[in-house]
């Protein structure tokens, strides 16, 4: 039972270190895209107003944008329904815990 309390504290903390890394990766790119937006002379609003509108490209690019953009989704969505609690697990696995009222049976 403990070695499961401490493997599963060890997971949080891999996880926790995860983001941690994720959240300086985001913090780059947030950064990177700030300059090229200041570069640009663009706020995120014009940026954003641009891409969505079909006038902007031609039949061929904006069809694979929309296709791209439909990938992206489908890609975030995937990631999003994988990522686990721990603190869920924590729970299901003190569920499974033998009570000392309980009968083994065979």
């Amino acid at each position: 039972m403990f070695a499961q309390e401490k493997n599963l504290e060890e997971k949080i903390q891999k996880n926790e270190r995860k983001i941690n890394e994720l959240s300086i990766k985001m913090d780059a790119v947030d950064r990177e895209v700030h300059a090229l937006l200041n570069e640009l002379n663009v706020t995120p609003d014009q940026l954003t107003q641009f891409v969505h509108t079909e006038k902007n490209f031609s039949e061929e690019d904006w069809a694979k944008l929309q296709e791209e953009q439909q990938k992206m989704h489908t890609k975030l969505q995937v990631e999003l329904q994988s990522i686990r609690n721990p603190k869920e697990m924590q729970k299901r696995y003190a569920e499974r815990v033998v009570q000392n009222h309980w009968l083994f049976v065979r």
